[in-house]
């Protein structure tokens, strides 16, 4: 079942990401549980995001939380993603924020990002694609925690 999110989800949203992060690129930053939390209750309610589970078995097995907001440089809206955790339903969810973004007269402009680096990740971008949106750039990624070498 695809839903809009609950605050009362924060809980198994914050099992899921704790289960699929060390899998990701930013498997070297902690979660902290405070933050995830209070960010998760916050989108939940605000009226410029979007935040929906998808559920399976009495199990959240994939979340998207996107936002719309004006353009750094314009006043013009644009929704883009937050968070996109998904072991099973993701593609539902993703067409549910695509079909939420356009549905919005104001926004001219829907931007998701693959960010994570996962096996599979692909998968993701062909579905975005059969959405309608284009691949336009990359990610590129250093880990400075320990300071840049060349």
């Amino acid at each position: 079942m695809i839903r809009l999110a609950n605050v009362s989800d924060v809980k198994r949203v914050f099992e899921l990401a704790k289960e699929i992060h060390p899998h990701s690129s930013y498997a070297h930053i902690a979660i902290a549980k405070d933050k995830f939390k209070r960010l998760f209750a916050t989108m939940v309610v605000s009226q410029k995001a979007y935040v929906a589970v998808a559920e399976y078995d009495g199990e959240i097995t994939a979340v998207i939380m996107g936002v719309k907001d004006a353009v750094f440089f314009s006043h013009q809206l644009a929704a883009t993603d937050v968070l996109f955790l998904s072991k099973k339903g993701g593609g539902y969810l993703a067409r549910r924020f695509v079909k939420w973004a356009q549905g919005d007269p104001l926004v001219v402009d829907i931007r998701v990002g693959l960010t994570s680096g996962m096996k599979g990740a692909e998968r993701t971008g062909k579905a975005y694609e059969k959405l309608g949106l284009e691949n336009v750039g990359g990610i590129y990624y250093a880990d400075v925690s320990g300071g840049i070498s060349k």
